[in-house]
């Protein structure tokens, strides 16, 4: 199957990205249909995770059937916001996403020259574990966000006047 022919500086937009097509003969345009392979892969592996960890929010307690604790949302959304913020600056996409037993997130980078991970159970807060190819590993606690006090609904309830509106999550100045 021929591939459509492609008239030199068209472009063509996937994700956040503009690839532009070059002179060059094959080899250009073999690289420039790489390239766009390779960005392709990447936009639905970062869409595949950010669904998986926006799927969380639909956890229950005992999500496992073995008393697991439901990630707040809080947690969730920052976590989110990391990731997305990851994406915006062209790193790769996550392996996989998960959630502990105790509630918290746990996102897993696999490359063939490293390997990390993260895990968060603080809003804004977490704890990066990296393993160079060859090197030992090494511990990183990381902050995010503004040091704010996020507060689900669950914690805030007590706090709140009677009638007045249930936000998702509160934020409040520390």
């Amino acid at each position: 199957m021929n591939a459509p022919a492609r008239i030199l500086g068209e472009t063509t937009t996937l994700g956040s990205n503009t690839l532009t097509f070059a002179p060059g003969g094959l080899e250009n345009n073999a690289m420039f249909y790489a390239e766009a392979i390779a960005l392709r892969a990447s936009a639905v592996a970062w869409n595949r995770v950010l669904s998986m960890i926006e799927g969380f929010k639909q956890l229950k307690p005992d999500w496992d059937g073995e008393g697991g604790v439901a990630p707040r949302l809080s947690i969730i959304d920052s976590v989110l916001r990391l990731l997305k913020e990851f994406r915006s600056t062209g790193k790769p996409a996550p392996s996989r996403a998960a959630v502990t037993p105790d509630g918290a997130i746990f996102v897993e980078w696999q490359e063939p020259d490293y390997y990390m991970d993260l895990e968060s159970d603080t809003p804004g807060v977490g704890r990066i574990l990296l393993a160079l190819f060859e090197a030992v590993p090494e511990v990183i606690n990381i902050t995010w966000e503004k040091p704010e006090i996020l507060l689900d609904q669950s914690t805030i309830t007590g706090w709140i006047p009677a009638g007045a509106p249930l936000d998702q999550n509160r934020v409040l100045a520390a």
